[in-house]
């Protein structure tokens, strides 16, 4: 768990923090939100103590501030009193309206309050990175065609054949066609895959308390027909389980699961998202009956 960098320490007490932009960015982040807009942010209990302790939750504007108070103030976005969270999981969704530097802050109120701060950036990191590396790329895609072509008709000026530096200047075009094909198709291609966000059980957790249903939550709209969710224990398969149904636009799955013994359990999965690329993979969890 320690060298977990999406984690979140409260007093001795550890919460696993994800965020993701649906409407953005594809991929899964716990430090600095890449882009404003709709950002969902999810807490997941690593300790099953804290089900039965209030938590509260204030994002604010971070205003220089020395000390931020743990109340719904002037420069918080966002505030959640505090409450008992049962299933282990906060889920929490803010518009972030304006780029800048944002603090979060979660409380366990318990016999005495403990106070965890998170200090992030909103809208200043990935945008910039992925501009400046595309860039990067059409600029070197530019010069390499650029010399490229530049060879070819020095060559071509060497030849006395017409009609081969036509076919050759008509094979630039269709070079410079080609990669600009792929400058375009590549990072749709790249983010068309559904990933798996989280899952209820999450990945590495022990449980003591029946799960009906398992949840698991992805980035991507799935074909119904095309869900494969399995589940063994101790590598030999468990029946039981429900057929899969869709929930939430397409991107969560839920599966009942039948009747529990103690154990290690694996969790197998494969989806196809609606644009026909396939993702696979598997996760654990301990089950302890109570």
């Amino acid at each position: 768990m320690e060298a977990d960098q999406c984690k979140l320490k409260v007093d001795s007490y550890f919460m696993h923090f994800t965020g993701y932009q649906p409407q953005s960015s594809r991929a899964e982040f716990c430090e600095d939100i890449p882009e404003v807009g709709r950002t969902i942010i999810v807490l997941d209990f690593v300790d099953e103590f804290l089900r039965d302790i209030p938590v509260s939750v204030n994002l604010a504007r971070d205003d220089g501030v020395q000390r931020m108070e743990m109340t719904d103030t002037s420069s918080s976005i966002l505030y959640i009193p505090p409450r008992k969270y049962p299933n282990g999981t906060i889920k929490i969704e803010v518009n972030f309206e304006k780029a800048g530097r944002y603090v979060g802050m979660v409380a366990i109120e318990g016999r005495e309050r403990s106070v965890a701060n998170f200090p992030f950036d909103v809208g200043r990191g990935w945008s910039l990175i992925r501009l400046l590396a595309w860039c990067l790329v059409i600029v070197s895609g530019a010069v390499g065609t650029f010399l490229w072509a530049r060879r070819r008709y020095s060559i071509g000026r060497e030849l006395s054949s017409a009609n081969h530096r036509q076919r050759r200047v008509a094979s630039m075009k269709r070079f410079v066609l080609v990669l600009m094909a792929v400058l375009i198709v590549m990072p749709s291609a790249v983010l068309a895959h559904a990933h798996l966000i989280r899952s209820t059980p999450q990945d590495g957790s022990e449980i003591a308390a029946p799960i009906d249903p398992m949840v698991l939550y992805f980035t991507e709209a799935l074909e119904q027909r095309l869900i494969n969710v399995a589940l063994s224990r101790d590598n030999k398969s468990v029946s039981g389980l429900s057929q899969p149904v869709l929930s939430g636009n397409g991107r969560i799955v839920n599966v009942s699961l039948p009747h529990l013994s103690a154990g290690l359990y694996t969790v197998s999965w494969s989806v196809v998202s609606i644009d026909g690329h396939r993702t696979e993979g598997k996760f654990k969890f301990l089950y302890r009956e109570p």
